[in-house]
């Protein structure tokens, strides 16, 4: 079957997409002139692809400059194309100058300001115009054809907006990209002033998105909205509808036909196989009782999002395009780590692969996966998003929702055979490593070759350890050391083996072969479970000095939660028990500590770490009474038990500020002092390793303080208390020196997305599908907000509170009033006045008053006596100035005479402040 024959709008959209050749200048410019003056100005609503508009534009350029040589602003001898003119087309209005060739290709992209019916900006005065003013918003791209007469003000915005779409629709679809570049021009209803049909589904969907909607909520709100607007109106009226626009103009995604153990996926080669090559297994769904074979229905399917026409997307918007060349272009280079450019490991690939390095606008990625569980209650299933970040990006951009991508959707969990999912990914990773992609710059307006490297991985400790194929657990489990991991095996202490150091429930019999070198994880002398699908495929992967990262986030949780547990003494979180003091017989050290057998019971002896009743019950109080801004943390007022002295319910990031900020407040009036000393010094390391600042230099100086600091720990904690979690803290200023800053190489970020992947699923029979749908929703609606600068994006959510820096403080509604001291209260209001600059010339002025009044008396007695009558003085002073003459007192000396005004509750500098009653 021949493709449809297109209409002249589809020659339109080529055009708009293919280069502008200048077409050829009328003769001579004194000709033109006298017959420009007496000319019909009709062409300006002509088809932009007719020969009457291309002729017209010439001629106009060619008025504009001649009227800026006959006025003397330019020099006649400068050769034309470097002469700059106000651009008349409908997005600049003639308030921005370009060169006239740039002006040319505005025109026959964006068209004529219709309303521009005469010339001022260009050198004509009195000249008489015959065509019509329009809407300055109108466009001229299909005027013959169009059955509307208005465009609103989103019109011209929309129908970029799709143009940037094009590459997206295969030649059988251009039908589909008429349709939608004709819903970009058509008013929502006849006359509407200010939305197009498209561009209110756009924004529509963009709240959806950014507060959480759901489809069911969401189709009833269009049905309402489609019943107020006046009849006829284009509003769609479920979300399907709309749904099904985005999927149009989003980079789709591929479903992946996967068998059922693994083994395969039916793609390229196998895409026809019905068989498993390897196992055999039936491509197909079987019913597990009768054996029924469902043809056409695939046993498991996996989801890949392309991420090539991702990236290439990200370079059509000019704001973006420029960012991604920030690390070349605004970065600071005084040798401070800040950002991953600042790291050896990009330098690396830079000297490696020099074709990498020579053009800013390659890229450099990280790859993160996690399982994530989508059903509550007891259906439980797990999918395991792939996700892509880009680190070319400035620092307050890269680790932002709208720039990590969703590359892979797993379902189930994959175990070690994860590469068989990885295959398109890396598959398109090579591709962009090798050979590269053709991309169009919007920013420099030119295509160039775009290719891409992967730093690293992030990811727990588990996941660690199935994306790179070695042990994560067990007495090798240290992905940095490998086979030499150092290790002690108990017979005494429950096994330690569970996934990232946590104790699993059961005992132990270990033999000395068993707990030898030459077993890891019951292979014979095998350190390594595969040859991973990154050294497999991708040629510079041997070359990343750190290829995969450990986790800070998870590292941090799991020590907090051990000294805390341990500390607390909390069941099944200690680290203290029975077994830990038989270790500590067995091996001969702490004799003081050893259990004391009597003829009933077993005694553990208290050592630096046990708290007593009382100590625990300051440790929770101190806890349970924190108060910090909104936002800073969880309230941690609900997390403290005082009833059962422990923590409950602390999710990471509660344990990330424990660690750092409350742990050494909670401790520092209890505990044995050199155990509080050590543990606090563990805090001072977790802070500092997190500056997002960081000097070379200091990290040598912060790896001694901590190989001291794990010593310190040693003399006080059982041997138990240092399992895989305590020993990875020694390989992370390590990463820190070859990586950069922790902050982009932490899950925080990529948990809070998969936060965000959970909840899209609406359907709990298809969570993939509903995950696939609304990712590719979402991706589209961040993707047009930047043609919509009123759309607020959903990937980086504004600030809470609307305060800024110098933005005067106000109390919230709910605020409720408190009773301060009068002693208090004027501490506070001497403490403010007296260092602002503005009132020293008052506290001079006062101190002389006293000494004139108080004639001999001493320096302490006049200081006394400034700090108790100063605060009245002021402000009589300063009522005494404003009745003589009000423009004397600035409005801050004015008002902080005054003093202090009241609340609870506060917002300043967009932050809740909230003070103790």
């Amino acid at each position: 079957m021949s493709p449809p024959q297109l209409s002249s709008r589809h020659s339109l959209v080529d055009r708009c997409h293919s280069p502008v050749i200048d077409p050829p200048l009328p003769s001579p410019l004194v000709s033109i002139m006298d017959t420009f003056i007496n000319m019909d100005k009709s062409w300006m609503e002509t088809n932009r692809i007719s020969k009457s508009y291309v002729d017209g534009v010439a001629a106009f350029t060619d008025y504009a400059v001649h009227n800026l040589q006959k006025t003397g602003n330019i020099d006649p001898r400068v050769n034309k194309k470097h002469i700059y003119i106000p651009c008349p087309c409908t997005k600049c209005l003639n308030h921005i100058e370009h060169k006239v060739e740039e002006v040319q290709y505005h025109l026959y992209r964006h068209g004529i300001d219709i309303s521009y019916t005469k010339w001022t900006k260009h050198g004509e005065e009195d000249e008489p115009s015959i065509s019509a003013p329009k809407p300055v918003n109108a466009t001229t791209e299909f005027v013959d054809d169009m059955d509307f007469a208005y465009i609103p003000t989103d019109g011209p915005a929309t129908v970029e907006m799709v143009n940037a779409t094009k590459d997206n629709f295969d030649v059988d679809d251009l039908v589909k990209f008429q349709e939608l570049l004709l819903d970009a021009e058509k008013p929502l209803y006849e006359g509407c002033p200010d939305f197009t049909k498209l561009s209110a589904i756009v924004k529509l969907l963009n709240l959806k998105g950014k507060y959480g909607a759901s489809d069911k909520f969401f189709t009833e709100l269009l049905g309402l909205i489609k019943k107020m607007l006046p009849a006829g109106n284009e509003m769609v009226e479920k979300t399907y509808q709309a749904k099904k626009v985005m999927r149009l103009m989003g980079s789709g995604y591929k479903k992946i036909h996967v068998c059922i153990n693994n083994c395969l996926l039916y793609w390229k080669n196998d895409k026809d196989l019905t068989a498993c090559r390897t196992c055999g297994t039936s491509r197909w769904k079987v019913d597990n009782k009768t054996k029924k074979v469902y043809e056409n229905i695939p046993a498991k399917v996996m989801w890949y999002f392309p991420i090539i026409p991702r990236l290439q997307r990200l370079f059509k918007i000019e704001s973006i395009s420029e960012d991604l060349r920030w690390h070349a272009t605004r970065r600071i280079t005084d040798g401070v780590l800040r950002h991953p450019a600042d790291s050896q490991a990009w330098r690396t690939i830079d000297e490696k692969f020099p074709e990498i390095a020579e053009d800013t606008r390659n890229l450099r990625l990280g790859i993160s996966a996690d399982g994530v569980d989508v059903n509550t209650g007891n259906r439980h299933h797990s999918v395991w998003p792939v996700l892509t970040v880009i680190y070319n990006l400035p620092p307050w951009l890269c680790m932002k929702r709208k720039f990590i991508n969703l590359s892979v959707l797993i379902s189930g969990y994959p175990g070690n055979d994860i590469d068989v999912f990885l295959e398109p990914l890396v598959d398109d990773l090579h591709t962009l490593f090798e050979t590269g992609v053709d991309t169009y710059d919007a920013s420099t307006k030119d295509n160039f070759n775009l290719r891409a490297v992967v730093l690293w991985t992030i990811n727990d400790y588990p996941a660690l350890g199935t994306l790179c194929g070695c042990p994560y657990s067990g007495f090798k489990g240290c992905v940095g050391k490998g086979k030499r991991t150092n290790n002690n095996a108990s017979k005494n202490q429950e096994d330690t083996r569970g996934r990232g150091g946590k104790i699993q429930k059961q005992k132990r019999n270990t033999t000395e072969e068993e707990g030898s070198s030459s077993q890891v994880n019951g292979q014979n002398g095998v350190y390594w479970k595969k040859f991973n699908i990154w050294y497999r495929k991708l040629k510079y992967w041997r070359h990343n000095p750190v290829p995969h990262c450990i986790d800070f986030m998870h590292v941090e949780k799991n020590v907090a939660e051990s000294i805390v547990g341990t500390l607390l003494h909390v069941p099944g979180k200690t680290k203290d028990g029975l077994n830990a003091r038989l270790d500590l017989a067995e091996l001969g050290v702490k004799p003081e500590l050893f259990a004391m057998q009597d003829e009933d019971k077993t005694t553990l002896p208290p050592a630096g770490y046990t708290l007593t009743n009382a100590e625990k019950d300051i440790f929770c109080e101190t806890l349970h009474n924190i108060k910090v801004p909104e936002g800073y943390c969880s309230n941690f007022s609900s997390l403290v038990n005082l009833k059962d002295r422990k923590l409950i319910g602390l999710k990471s990031h509660d344990y990330h500020m424990l660690m750092q900020e409350f742990l050494p407040i909670a401790i520092r009036s209890i505990m044995h002092p050199p155990t509080r000393y050590a543990i606090i010094r563990f805090c001072f390391f977790f802070k500092s390793i997190c500056s997002k600042e960081i000097i070379l230099k200091e990290l040598d100086k912060m790896q001694a303080e901590l190989v001291v600091t794990l010593c310190l720990l040693e003399k006080f904690f059982p041997p138990s208390f240092f399992d895989i979690m305590i020993h990875l803290t020694v390989h992370l200023t390590r990463e820190v020196k070859l990586c950069g800053p922790i902050c982009f190489r932490w899950m925080y970020p990529f948990e809070r997305c998969m936060k965000v992947i959970k909840g899209h699923v609406r359907n709990r029979n298809k969570p993939e599908g509903c995950i696939a749908e609304e990712t590719i929703a979402e991706e589209t609606i961040e993707f047009f907000s930047e043609y919509h600068k009123s759309m607020e994006t959903i990937g980086i959510p504004p600030g809470k509170h609307e305060t800024y820096e110098n933005e005067e403080g106000k109390p919230l509604s709910a605020g409720k009033s408190s009773e301060v001291s009068a002693e208090l209260f004027q501490k506070a209001h001497l403490y403010v006045i007296q260092n602002t600059d503005e009132i020293v010339p008052y506290i001079e002025r006062h101190k002389q008053v006293l000494k004139t009044e108080n004639p001999g008396k001493r320096i302490a007695f006049l200081e006394n006596e400034h700090s108790k009558s100063f605060a009245k003085w002021l402000r009589e002073e300063v009522e005494r100035e404003l009745a003589i003459d009000k423009e004397s007192v600035s409005e801050t000396v004015r008002w902080i005479s005054y003093g202090p005004r009241t609340t609870s509750q506060m917002i300043e500098n967009g932050t809740e402040l909230k003070s103790r009653k």
